[in-house]
């Protein structure tokens, strides 16, 4: 979960045992959406809750996470940050290879990093395009630079700094 919330991608072996198949089983619904939730976070959040309620509730989380106090947090940041995580079934090793799985993660990591990064210029170019548009009261000013303030930059990799 630390590893996700930094931006770190993140592949899990879904037979491998412990957190990382529980994780793995608990995300697997989600994965064929991933796209679709990804450009919907509401429904990303919504769809994760919902997962996780079903899968506690099938007795899973427990026989492979016993006594994780705190998990229905841990699980529900780990689904909210989806574009960081990758799957690798070994049930599926003859469709892809291990090595391809970690070079997916990896690209579509710096693809999300990039458009956040491209996001954040697009923000910043749009507003200084319209500085010149708003009224100059001490107040609005003192609005406009908060904003520009509030606005976070990513290192290379895509972490805020």
């Amino acid at each position: 979960a630390e590893s996700v919330k930094r931006c770190t991608p993140v592949v899990l072996v879904k037979e491998s045992g412990g957190a990382a198949q529980a994780i793995a089983e608990f995300l697997a619904p989600l994965l064929p959406h991933k796209e679709q939730l990804l450009q919907n976070r509401p429904l990303l959040a919504e769809r994760t809750a919902s997962q996780y309620r079903a899968f506690a509730a099938s007795g899973r989380l427990g026989e492979l996470m016993p006594g994780g106090a705190g998990e229905e947090a841990w699980m529900l940041s780990i689904g909210e940050r989806l574009e960081f995580v990758h799957c690798f079934a070994l049930e599926q090793q003859s469709r892809k290879s291990f090595d391809a799985a970690v070079m997916d993660a990896i690209v579509s990591s710096f693809t999300v990093i990039e458009d956040r990064q491209r996001a954040l210029e697009e923000r910043k170019r749009r507003q200084c395009a319209l500085a010149p548009l708003r009224p100059r009261t001490p107040d609005a000013e003192a609005k406009t630079l908060a904003g520009l303030a509030n606005v976070v930059p990513f290192d290379s990799v895509g972490r805020p700094r």
